[in-house]
């Protein structure tokens, strides 16, 4: 399985809506739906690391002579990104105070 199939796999069976990946990964909801629907067949390198890490998937290594592995949630991941705080003036004026 290609790892764009294993990221629409993962984003259908998440059973969030394209809106909340969006939303947390930062990747474009009309691009999450094209993708989803095989309207585009790639994206751009950055989106699909923003989608594997929300997914909690990383690429194996192939090791030469045997079968390709698929790609694999990290030990200790839920899959779903920690939220991070809203972006405030006092948060930011506190992280310079820093």
């Amino acid at each position: 399985m290609t790892i764009t199939e294993q990221l629409r796999q993962a984003i259908i069976e998440s059973g969030e809506t394209h809106y909340r990946i969006g939303k947390e990964t930062g990747v474009d909801t009309r691009v999450l739906d094209r993708f989803v629907s095989r309207q585009i067949e790639d994206m751009m390198g950055r989106n699909i690391d923003r989608l594997a890490e929300y997914f909690g998937l990383e690429l194996a290594e192939k090791k030469p002579g045997t079968a390709p592995k698929e790609a694999t949630k990290k030990p200790g991941t839920t899959g779903k990104r920690a939220k991070k705080k809203p972006r405030t003036t006092r948060n930011r004026a506190k992280k310079r105070a820093d």
